[in-house]
């Protein structure tokens, strides 16, 4: 995985990785669980959405979880796309985010 962008960089801890790219890992099909949740509010956009859904929160993580993997882990440039998303602005990665969770 890349590093983070410079913009990344000021609002992840070292070692730590976007959120998102980090559920990836994990099964696509099951809902998240809470740790996959608060792993992903460690993000700005993170955080944000994950209040806008409550509780559906697991249930519309495991929808992005398991979009992105479609679309990146079948074929994608997993790296690429990385690089890409971590020099959005948080605003530009919940735009995202919520299309990806809301079939938009």
């Amino acid at each position: 995985m890349s590093q983070p962008s410079a913009r990344e960089g000021a609002r992840l801890k070292p070692g730590q990785h976007w959120g998102c790219c980090n559920i990836l890992k994990e099964n696509a099909a099951r809902h998240a669980n809470d740790a996959d949740i608060e792993r992903f509010a460690t993000t700005e956009e993170g955080a944000q959405l994950v209040k806008e859904w409550g509780r559906d929160a697991g249930r519309k993580l495991a929808i992005v979880r398991a979009r992105l993997e479609r679309m990146l882990l079948n074929g994608g440039d997993m790296d690429a796309a990385v690089e890409w998303f971590e020099d959005l602005t948080s605003a530009e990665a919940k735009s995202i985010l919520t299309a990806l969770a809301h079939g938009r």
